[in-house]
């Protein structure tokens, strides 16, 4: 906040007056230059909200890009999920002298660090699993034993721990049958 002084210059008509006689008047151009006092205040910023670009789950926040490019993630090792409430983007002001960033509706100011945050919403689609059954051995007959493995994995992310654990069954006419790993090929089962 600063007072400023500035000079307000009026044409005046002098067909009808006589100006000669009022501080500020130049007959030259006919006008009367008075100083006014202004007090300049900071003024409440226009920005752009950022947004971001879909990711799958499993991607880390920083494959989510900020369109906006003087923006950052606050934090962008996260791996967001499905359902979020959006994550803090951030980023430094420079011209902090003329506008007021604290005043900004949805923003949070640090007048120290002139940093700027916000939350920004990021969409996040389901990520579809790479799921991978072996048997064996792959061929056996009826009353002998057959182990399966199984794995699923997020494609994106391989260190995702949160996938389901995988359980076994096998149908023979339509009844399932859970097994844990081996299961053995009833007798009388058609070729």
């Amino acid at each position: 906040v600063q007072d400023n002084v500035f000079d307000a210059v009026i044409k005046v008509d002098d067909s009808n007056y006589d100006y000669s006689g009022v501080d500020g008047y130049d007959s030259t151009t006919g006008t009367v230059t008075k100083p006014i006092t202004v007090t300049v205040i900071k003024a409440i910023p226009t920005v752009t909200e950022p947004t971001a670009t879909a990711i799958t789950y499993g991607n880390l926040l920083s494959e989510s890009v900020l369109r906006d490019h003087t923006w950052s993630w606050v934090n962008d090792t996260v791996v967001p999920t499905v359902q979020n409430n959006g994550f803090d983007a951030v980023k430094t002001v420079t011209d902090y002298d003329n506008y007021d960033y604290s005043k900004l509706n949805g923003y949070t100011y640090d007048e120290t660090t002139h940093k700027l945050t916000r939350k920004v919403a990021v969409s996040v689609n389901k990520a579809i699993p790479t799921v991978t059954v072996t048997a064996n051995p792959v061929s056996q007959s009826a009353g002998k034993s057959i182990s399966v493995t199984a794995t699923s994995k997020n494609p994106m992310n391989n260190t995702l721990a949160d996938i389901p654990p995988i359980t076994y069954s096998y149908k023979i006419g339509g009844t399932a049958i859970d097994f844990t790993n081996t299961f053995t090929i009833p007798k009388g089962t058609p070729i």
